[in-house]
């Protein structure tokens, strides 16, 4: 096996989605931000705070002695976990074995896909341009076990990153027995004891036959020193994707307009995009909450006529919606939820097809986010021989119709009057808006005997102005009515 250990010891901190933090082209200075525990300690600081001397394991107070303006904010228990869980999330395009050890690291089996990306180096990569795009301080580790990848991890150095290269057993060992034993992931009161007996270097630990570390070293360590050695019975885990998107950002300052939303909405949408690639799925629904300082929420609802993977297109749907937006409450949070998630093998993109967003269902997400959903739909077939119960109207794009009759039938215009107007008979000429002439027709409809009787002859003509209708002669009431127009 071969494992990649993600170690992010500032987690905490660097997760606090401020949009003076998190967006790079901002002009307001980046705040200082420190971490403290119940004991009222640091326990992490961002990258300025540290420069001006804020330090882990200092009080409050001594913080806000050196660094005037810094921002003390109380430890979050689960922000650091929904941050590894996104980012683990985010490992499944790399591989599907891969297990969290909170609070801050992620590790990754890659052997089985080595080959799909051309090498080690290349998923190093894309892990370190993922990192670096969310701005997360780190150290990232490869060892052939879970514990020596975590081991490296700790090294200021780790090996076989320059270049990268997979180690061999004995290369591993070579570079554990360099180590100091300090640096082994052990209690103090294990590292006290082995100073103790004279062992300074891992090297030491190796020169010892096993039934010499049994006796001299605890059970404990001995359990430790064998899961840093490669062995048949490694275990790798797998990871399975949630089956719904939700994640939630809280702000460091309150935001006082929409538009102000508008960066924090393209990292959600960014990290769902990750989720849907990550489980080949799509979507036509999602929600924005926005939850205000009153503790009120105010939810946005997306409804799509086409369904969406890409993140691109969902980020343009969310300006159209929040442009009209006016905030009477201050936000300070902001969750993104989608639910409804298919999998139709018929939404899948085409591997040689442009990543082009100049689309006719492009275009159709566009028009459903500006308009209301009742003014924005499509027809669809219903299994009526009267022509005007025929047809019905459905969610824009919606696929699911009726299958249609394999007859020919005689010309239909598109859109149908619901309520059809008489028409006017001026002397023995047949009138709309001017006279009609017939080109086409009789076609005879009979049907409703059992609940309304219609009896029906129905025409295609034409005005003076060229417009092609769609009339008809209701025999039971012995007058004309227009059905509807040819466009």
């Amino acid at each position: 096996m071969l494992w990649v250990a993600i170690r992010l010891p500032y987690l905490q901190v660097d997760t606090l989605n401020n949009e003076q933090v998190i967006d790079p082209h901002s002009q307001v200075p980046e705040p200082s931000i420190a971490i403290y525990n119940n004991s009222k300690r640091i326990i992490q600081a961002s990258s300025n705070a540290l420069e001006q001397g804020v330090a882990e394991g200092m009080s409050m107070a001594t913080a806000r002695a050196l660094c005037e303006k810094i921002q003390l904010l109380p430890e979050r228990i689960d922000a650091p976990l929904d941050a590894l869980r996104s980012l683990q999330l985010f490992s499944y395009r790399i591989s599907p074995h891969s297990t969290i050890e909170a609070p801050d690291s992620l590790f990754i089996e890659i052997s089985s896909t080595l080959k799909v990306f051309d090498g080690l180096d290349s998923i190093l990569a894309i892990i370190t341009k993922e990192l670096a795009k969310r701005r997360w301080r780190h150290h990232v580790s490869v060892g052939l076990t879970m514990r020596a990848a975590a081991l490296f991890s700790h090294c200021a150095q780790p090996p076989f990153l320059t270049p990268p290269s997979v180690p061999t057993q004995k290369q591993q060992q070579r570079a554990i027995n360099q180590l100091a034993i300090n640096q082994l992931q052990c209690s103090s009161k294990t590292i006290l004891s082995l100073s103790k007996i004279g062992i300074e270097y891992c090297d030491q630990i190796n020169k010892l036959t096993a039934d010499d570390r049994k006796r001299t070293l605890s059970e404990d360590f001995n359990q430790y020193w064998q899961s840093l050695i490669p062995s048949g019975n490694q275990t790798r885990p797998t990871f399975t994707p949630p089956s719904q998107f939700q994640e939630r950002v809280e702000f460091l300052n309150t935001i006082n307009s929409a538009n102000g939303l508008l960066f924090v909405c393209n990292r959600l949408a960014q990290n769902l995009g990750h989720y849907l690639i990550a489980i080949q799925g799509h979507t036509c629904e999602l929600l924005w909450q926005l939850h205000d300082i009153e503790g009120n929420s105010l939810d946005i609802h997306i409804a799509t006529a086409q369904p969406l993977q890409q993140y691109q297109p969902i980020v343009e749907l969310t300006r159209l919606k929040l442009e009209p937006i006016k905030l009477k409450q201050p936000i300070d949070a902001l969750t993104l939820v989608c639910d409804q998630i298919t999998y139709d093998q018929q939404n899948q993109q085409d591997l040689f097809s442009r990543n082009d967003q100049h689309t006719p269902a492009h275009l159709l997400n566009l028009l459903a986010a500006r308009l209301h959903e009742q003014a924005f739909f499509s027809l669809d077939i219903q299994p009526q021989h009267q022509p005007e119960l025929a047809q019905t109207a459905v969610k824009a794009g919606s696929t699911e119709s009726v299958q249609a009759n394999e007859i020919a039938l005689p010309p239909r215009p598109t859109f149908l009057l619901h309520n059809p107007p008489p028409l006017k008979m001026i002397g023995n000429q047949l009138c709309w808006r001017s006279p009609i002439k017939l080109l086409k027709g009789p076609e005879r409809i009979e049907t409703g005997w059992w609940f309304i009787p219609i009896n029906r002859d129905y025409y295609v003509g034409q005005d003076q102005e060229h417009r092609l209708l769609w009339i008809f002669f209701d025999r039971l009431k012995e007058n004309w009515f227009l059905a509807g127009v040819f466009s």
